[in-house]
């Protein structure tokens, strides 16, 4: 830029968002002693939904910001927003046998295998008693199941 016969660069701003949100009330704290998985996995479930939605927000604000043509106006100019702003994700590394859900990682359930960053259900003649496994245990010689995602070998039945 140009400004009375000298040379100028753009001054550097910075944007910075607050995105505030409120979650819908729900009792998402807990003492992991005091309940059992199967009530664990109901609570990680009903967390998960009660920031699905901020989670979204938060990705629409980031998707508005980012395209083409986003104009800011500050005292009556407009300023068009950079549309490379580098904007990080959130990364989320999830060991063997989880899956990520949202920010969380979760356990494969009974009846599944982990398989390349999913859950699975186990295939027609096997079951799985353990979450997060990487395998499913096949049902004995002249047994099968009745369908996929069998939970424990007394899913498997003689094959007709």
């Amino acid at each position: 830029m140009t400004c009375g016969g000298s040379s100028v660069g753009a001054t550097p701003t910075s944007l910075m968002l607050s995105i505030t949100a409120e979650v819908p009330d729900h009792n998402i704290m807990w003492q992991s002693d005091d309940i059992d998985d199967g009530e664990l996995d109901i609570k990680l479930s009903a967390a998960l939904d009660a920031f699905k939605p901020v989670l979204r927000d938060i990705e629409e604000v980031l998707s508005i910001v980012s395209s083409d043509g986003y104009d800011i106006n500050v005292n009556g100019t407009m300023y068009t927003a950079e549309t490379d702003l580098g904007i990080p994700t959130t990364a989320v590394d999830c060991p063997s046998g989880t899956v990520r859900q949202v920010v969380l990682c979760v356990t494969c359930p009974p009846g599944t295998l982990y398989n390349s960053g999913t859950c699975q259900e186990c295939p027609l003649g096997s079951y799985q008693e353990l979450q997060g496994q990487t395998q499913c245990q096949y049902c004995p010689d002249g047994k099968t199941t009745l369908g996929i995602g069998a939970v424990s070998q007394t899913d498997c039945v003689d094959t007709l």
